[in-house]
This record gives C-alpha cells, sequence and structure tokens, in this order.
C-alpha cells in the first residue's frame, strides 16, 4: 500500500498503522504516541515514485508555481524530544492559499499529515503529489522539494521529523539559501531553529 494513494479516513478499516494516525487525526483525539509509531512504520517503508522531466526552477519560472516563498501564517511546535542522538520534532501549521515555502532538502525524512484544505509537494524528479485533509505525504532525505497550498482555504498540517541532534530539520536550497540577508528568503529563514543557517 503506498502512502500516496492512501487516505486516512476514520473508520476506513485501513492497516493499524493508519488507523492510529486516523484516530490521532480525525477522530478528535490526540495520541502523539500513535502519530509517532505511524510515522515511524511510515519511514521504514520504501516508496515509488513516477518520474517526470523539469526542475523546480522551471516551475516557477514558469509561473506554475508562485516565485516568492512565504511562511506559514503559524507554526506551532507540537513535540520535541531528545533521545540517544536524534530529535523528533512535531509541528503544526497554517499556511495561505496559493503560497509556497522556499526550495529545501531533509537531512532525514519527514511526513505531512494534512487536516484542513490540501497541500501539493513538488519534488524534483517526480509527478507533483496533491493531499486533502486526512492524507499524508512522505518527504525522503536529500531531495529537493517545496511544498504549495494548492488549495483555496487555509491548510493545517502537522510535519513530522527525526534527525541526528545537532542535524536540522531542514535546509534552505533556493537561491544563496539562508546565507543571503535583505531578501525574499528572511522571513522563511526565520521560521524554524533547525533550519540550516551557513
Amino acid at each position: 500500500m503506498s502512502i500516496f494513494a492512501t487516505n486516512l479516513r476514520c473508520g476506513d478499516g485501513v492497516s493499524p498503522e493508519f488507523s492510529m494516525l486516523s484516530s490521532a487525526l480525525q477522530c478528535g483525539r490526540s495520541n502523539i504516541g500513535s502519530i509517532t509509531l505511524f510515522v515511524s512504520t511510515l519511514l521504514a517503508s520504501v516508496l515509488a515514485m513516477p518520474v517526470v522531466s523539469g526542475t523546480l526552477e522551471d516551475l516557477i519560472r514558469s509561473g506554475a508555481l508562485p516565485s516568492v516563498p512565504k511562511k506559514p501564517s503559524s507554526v506551532f511546535k507540537i513535540d520535541h524530544v531528545k533521545q540517544k542522538g536524534r530529535v523528533t520534532l512535531v509541528l503544526f501549521s497554517d499556511r495561505e492559499p496559493g503560497t509556497r515555502t522556499a526550495i529545501h532538502t531533509h537531512d532525514d525524512a519527514g511526513v505531512t499529515c494534512i487536516v484542513q484544505g490540501e497541500m501539493t509537494l513538488y519534488m524534483e524528479g517526480v509527478s507533483p503529489i496533491r493531499k486533502q485533509a486526512g492524507d499524508c505525504y512522505y518527504m525522503p532525505s536529500g531531495v529537493r522539494m517545496i511544498g504549495f497550498n494548492s488549495g483555496k482555504v487555509v491548510a493545517k498540517f502537522y510535519d513530522f521529523f527525526n534527525f541526528k541532534e545537532g542535524g536540522t530539520s531542514l535546509s534552505v536550497v533556493e537561491g544563496k539559501g539562508c546565507d543571503s540577508k535583505g531578501g525574499v528568503l528572511d522571513e522563511f529563514c526565520a521560521l524554524n531553529p533547525y533550519m540550516q543557517h551557513h
């Protein structure tokens, strides 16, 4: 079963891992332990992705995506645990319609789960992955990507990361990254203390 084809809805009779996340996200229960188990199981799976041509920069230059990255409307740190040389970070964010992240990579894989609206993940070399409330998408390590609110309402979503202590959850690779000051990336780069700043 591919996470890209899975809708996480309350009572759908999906696998136990998806049911736990479904319960936590859709059925009004807040159970970080269930979500953490789901994320651990998901990150251990191998996912196949269809290949497409074109770069993220080509999509932006063509006007297919907004040219300026914006930070989410709000970001809340839900959980932050350091254990055995690893950091587990869970964030809850709101993103306005028509806005996107900066082009970035992740040192370690992550997962985004949408609870309202829709988001589309654009990754280098694969078809766009559009997900709506109740769905999740997987973000592999080392792949250039952006998250884009492709819907008409504010998107609300959880991001789940587990990375090496002293590492980062996200490294901006657009333009000069977070090194350039006074540019369009300033707002985005100030967002997360676990983002890479050279």
